[in-house]
């Protein structure tokens, strides 16, 4: 912008300076009643020389505005170039948040059905038990409480097993998350401070 202006004052003073030796030219021709030989006066070679100057003052202007405009757009392309790469990063390392946040959001909800399945499984324990079999079946009633009870028992050690199987398969499903989730934290942090080490170095070069 700074640019641009000093250019076009410079355009306005040499134009003005050139309308003004114009309206002398026009004047003195109007004020002349006799004519005049012309002849190389040294007014003549002024004037001459003047214009001269005038057009090399243009030419090096006109110059020195595309060498500027030149840099101006190489410079914008390195700030557009250096944006591109902060967004590149800063997107990246959006997805790894992300990433690491439904890692940790399944951890949270496979640990509340580990929790979950090992109630059941303690009161299955419970209810395992020799009297709690005995009780249960002695409600039921029967003519054989014996097999009745048999029954329950392997009822209850088959809930049992399968339970137990679910939360060995939550846990190493867990264990695997956990992993991941370690993994995933520290490319967050890397990618984070990737990201502010390119933002310091954008604001050192500013």
């Amino acid at each position: 912008m700074k640019a641009g202006l000093i250019i076009f004052l410079l355009v306005l003073s040499v134009s003005s300076v050139h309308a003004q030796n114009t309206r002398k030219s026009s004047a003195s021709q109007i004020t002349q009643t006799e004519p005049e030989i012309v002849s190389t006066t040294p007014d003549s070679v002024a004037t001459d020389s003047l214009v001269e100057k005038i057009e090399k003052l243009d030419k090096k202007i006109s110059q020195l505005a595309e060498r500027m405009n030149s840099t101006e757009a190489l410079r914008k392309d390195e700030v557009s170039e250096t944006q591109r790469r902060l967004m590149l990063s800063l997107e990246i390392l959006s997805r790894a948040e992300e990433r690491a946040e439904n890692l940790r959001k399944k951890i949270f909800e496979l640990t509340e059905k580990e929790n979950d399945l090992k109630l059941k499984l303690e009161q299955l324990e419970f209810e395992s038990s020799e009297e709690m079999i005995n009780r249960s079946v002695a409600i039921a009633g029967g003519l054989r409480p014996e097999v009745l009870r048999e029954q329950r028992r392997q009822t209850l050690q088959a809930q049992k097993s399968t339970i137990t199987n679910l939360i060995s398969q939550i846990q190493l499903h867990k264990a695997k998350l956990e992993e991941n989730l370690l993994k995933a934290d520290a490319l967050v942090e890397k990618l984070r401070l990737k990201l502010e080490k390119e933002i310091e170095q954008l604001i050192e070069e500013k």
